[in-house]
């Protein structure tokens, strides 16, 4: 069986294209690179091709530069809008003991935190949360909610 990958053109940025692909199709969304952190991301291998995430019907499949991480649609519960962050918060690939959250984060913006159904297992570290920096929050929720994973309850502080 062959895989269609669409991208979602940021007309803008975070711009998405609805009609770009049915719920049936893999969808490309590009992972926000701030501008004064792209030096840094780039000892880890993270450039605009090396910094994505596709979501379809097989589940999502991160990659930021060297690291990846690939979670099928049933082990994901829910997704929330999250962010924005303090500069302490970090840049980069992070691991966040309270929640047990991995983050791919490539700016301060806001981006997607999946909440998973199960602890996935990420290098030697358990996460129930990955967290990512999407060009396009919006357009990133919408695919999931288009494949059946709903919006999620706020966090408890």
């Amino acid at each position: 069986m062959r895989t269609t990958v669409a991208v979602a053109p940021a007309t803008q940025r975070g711009g998405y294209a609805s009609n770009v692909a049915s719920s049936t199709a893999t969808r490309r969304f590009p992972i926000y690179i701030g501008s004064v952190s792209r030096w840094f991301l780039f000892v880890i291998g993270v450039r605009k091709s090396t910094a994505w995430v596709d979501v379809g019907p097989a589940g999502i499949h991160a990659q930021f530069g060297f690291f990846r991480v690939r979670r099928s649609l049933d082990e994901i519960a829910s997704w929330r809008l999250e962010g924005k962050w303090h500069w302490a918060s970090g840049i980069g690939v992070r691991y966040r003991p309270s929640r047990h959250a991995v983050a791919f984060t490539g700016s301060f913006v806001p981006g997607v935190t999946l909440v998973l159904t199960r602890p996935g297992k990420w290098l030697m570290l358990h996460f129930d949360e990955l967290y990512i920096t999407v060009e396009d929050p919006d357009g990133f929720a919408k695919a999931l909610t288009e494949l059946g994973i709903n919006k999620a309850a706020e966090p408890a502080t």
